[in-house]
C-alpha cells in the first residue's frame, strides 16, 4: 500500500474512491475502500492495493484487529 486517505465520513469515503478509480483508469493503480467487511475479515497481505480509502475508526480497527502495516504508506488527511 503506497497511501491512505482518511475521510470523516462513509459516503465521503465512498465518493473519493470512486473519484480515485476514474483518475487511475488506463494506469496500474488498484483503489480500494476500507468496508466494515474488509476491516474485520480482509487479508491485506495478499490484497493489491496501492491507495486505500477509510474513515478512521475503521483504519483504527483493522489495524488493532487484522495485520494492516502502514510503515511503508503515506497518510492524506
Amino acid at each position: 500500500m503506497k497511501a491512505v486517505i482518511l475521510c470523516p465520513t462513509r459516503e465521503l469515503a465512498a465518493q473519493t474512491t470512486r473519484e480515485c478509480k476514474k483518475l487511475a483508469k488506463g494506469r496500474k493503480f488498484g483503489v480500494k475502500l476500507m468496508t466494515k467487511d474488509l476491516s474485520q475479515d480482509g487479508n491485506f497481505k495478499d490484497m493489491h492495493c496501492d491507495i486505500l480509502v477509510s474513515t478512521p475508526l475503521r483504519l483504527d480497527h483493522a489495524i488493532r484487529k487484522r495485520d494492516l502495516d502502514l510503515s511503508r504508506s503515506v497518510i492524506m488527511l
